[in-house]
């Protein structure tokens, strides 16, 4: 008994609603500039509870005294449960995400809403930045299209990430290299290399690109399916998994 009282004692986090992140998503705790925080997705909930088989740690709801959030911890990360609870009834449950935090030493990898396609920014610690897709872009033309805006372009410019290492465009729909081509035919950025589904300069599949910083992409597949004459452009996407450290994405493109 005396264990499991031990397992609860500390309050690791604590949240207040000004630091609450509201997404268009499912509740998760999310990295923002070197804190882990709870995004709660607009749940209603008394105690938000982090747990894993050996810890628990309990997170403090709105209706606690606000302070400021802490950095969850900076041992080893790994994968978590996440319980909203509300009273006695758990209201949502899920498997997160928690890594290290050690400064400027964090993988950041961003997903932009461009309404219609993918758009990934990958920032290794210390090195320049690297993209995946880039929606419609300027050649969107409906709302769901993005309107003609330059989502990526803009986002990047708002960082001062005009510096680019890699260029990826999965495969040659407008809705994924739309918003590359604001990039590229735009003086104020440079970048290293464009790889596509055809390019030379692509490793082969099972071979590695590096992206600086101890952050690696593991080619899975790209390009016509062995024995398949009739490929669409979708399932010659470019797949690829980032590897940092424990963590692992694996990005996709439209394959089927």
């Amino acid at each position: 008994m005396i264990r499991k009282l031990i397992l609860f004692v500390s309050l690791l986090l604590l949240f207040s609603c000004e630091e609450r992140i509201f997404l268009e998503s499912t509740p998760d705790i999310v990295l923002k500039d070197g804190v882990y925080v709870l995004d709660a997705s607009g749940y209603e909930f008394t105690k938000a509870v982090l747990s894993d088989s050996l810890r628990v740690y309990e997170l403090v709801s709105c209706g606690e005294a606000a302070q400021e959030p802490a950095v969850l911890f900076n041992g080893t990360g790994g994968y978590y449960s996440l319980y909203l609870l509300n009273g006695a009834d758990t209201v949502f449950a899920k498997s997160t995400y928690v890594g290290p935090v050690n400064g400027d030493q964090n993988l950041k990898v961003t997903a932009l809403d461009v309404k219609q396609g993918d758009c990934f920014i990958i920032e290794p610690p210390g090195e320049k930045p690297s993209v995946i897709d880039g929606g419609y872009g300027s050649l969107g033309y409906y709302d769901w299209q993005g309107g003609g805006e330059q989502i990526l372009s803009d986002r990047l410019k708002e960082k001062g990430l005009t510096g680019i290492k890699y260029i990826i465009e999965t495969h040659h729909d407008t809705d994924h290299y739309g918003g590359l081509l604001d990039i590229t035919s735009d003086a104020l950025f440079s970048f290293e290399a464009y790889l596509d589904n055809a390019s030379p300069a692509l490793p082969g599949c099972g071979d590695t690109l590096r992206f600086g910083g101890g952050v690696n992409g593991v080619i899975l597949r790209y390009g016509d399916v062995a024995g398949d004459t009739l490929t669409t452009e979708n399932d010659r996407s470019v797949c690829l998994k980032l590897i940092y450290g424990d963590l692992d994405m694996i990005f996709t493109g439209d394959i089927g």
